[in-house]
């Protein structure tokens, strides 16, 4: 008995190798597509769509418009300010507080700080991020912010206690 080999037609190898190049195709792009809507979620504020946000160049125009508020600032690509914001959104529903969010992830930090405290300072220091401020009368009245250590909810909940009767929170 003798092996008869089939000759395979050339359409056929064209064939696979059109699918073997679209599929390769298709998961690069995929893959791009992937990691640049990941690296997007990383520059999205976890806080967006809970609180009302504001630039820094309408800060000035919000403290005319709204005496009394809590402010919260912080970073969107930023770990310290992760945390604390899905601290905040548990805070946010289940005790019903509201504030302003400002994202500083564009800013200089050392010419923001020093604009920052000479308008609004009234003797606290703004110096860090993520940082939550008490305002009232476009004043700064009581400040929590990161030093040598993470902000945790607990210093944030003691500053709204502590300030509870200024501003939006007061429903």
């Amino acid at each position: 008995m003798r092996k008869v080999y089939k000759e395979i037609p050339r359409k056929n190898y064209v064939k696979i190798t059109l699918i073997f190049a679209l599929t390769l195709l298709i998961s690069t792009i995929i893959f791009v597509s992937y990691n640049n809507y990941i690296d997007y979620l990383a520059t999205v504020p976890k806080i967006r769509g809970y609180v009302p946000e504001i630039e820094l160049k309408d800060l000035d125009a919000y403290m005319m418009e709204n005496q009394d508020f809590m402010l919260y600032m912080g970073k969107a690509p930023d770990d310290n300010s992760s945390d604390l914001e899905e601290d905040l959104i548990e805070l946010i529903e289940t005790r019903g507080i509201s504030f302003v969010y400002m994202n500083i992830s564009n800013v200089e930090d050392e010419k923001f700080y020093k604009e920052f405290n000479e308008k609004y300072g009234n003797g606290f220091e703004l110096f860090s991020y993520p940082a939550f401020v008490a305002i009232s009368n476009g004043k700064v009245v009581d400040m929590v912010q990161r030093e040598y250590y993470k902000l945790f909810i607990p210093d944030v909940t003691r500053l709204i206690n502590r300030n509870e009767t200024k501003g939006e929170n007061n429903d």
